[in-house]
């Protein structure tokens, strides 16, 4: 620390204005670094416990729902989506072809189905955003999904 400060008052001295002696200036100088440096330990600490909070809050809710109501809840979202964007997404993300593959069997660009995947990722994302980080954990393992194409 004692270095930057050393670096920082070289790089500064032509606009740099001392009104105290040499040494005060730069005590002050690492006086206030070592400040900074705490404050942002802070900040970044209090972050981390928020977070661990946030997430600690999600996976352990006062009120837990199950693994059954998860999957109905995302099953309910799927089918709540327009066919053309239901049709795209579960091809592509759940039953995993290519883009190429998917566009192929439903006659379409690439570019829409690209589009229809994004649409329906975006209104699953609405529907289930109470559940999401479980939602998406569940989607991207499995889904035991009873529609037919």
């Amino acid at each position: 620390m004692v270095q930057e400060v050393f670096a920082t008052f070289w790089e500064k001295r032509e606009s740099l204005l001392v009104n105290s002696s040499l040494s005060a200036y730069l005590f002050r100088m690492v006086y206030h670094r070592v400040l900074n440096k705490f404050a942002k330990e802070d900040a970044m600490h209090r972050a981390d416990e928020r977070f661990c909070q946030d997430m600690n809050g999600l996976f352990y809710d006062e009120e837990p729902f199950s693994l059954e109501e998860l999957q109905q809840r995302i099953e309910a979202a799927l089918a709540s989506l327009p066919e053309t964007y239901r049709e795209a997404f579960m091809l592509y993300r759940i039953q995993g072809l290519e883009c190429k593959e998917v566009a192929a069997r439903l006659g379409v660009s690439d570019k829409l189905v690209y589009y229809r995947v994004q649409q329906a990722v975006k209104l699953l994302e609405h529907s289930l955003k109470d559940y999401l980080p479980l939602a998406l954990l569940l989607l991207s393992t499995h889904v035991n999904y009873s529609h037919s194409l």
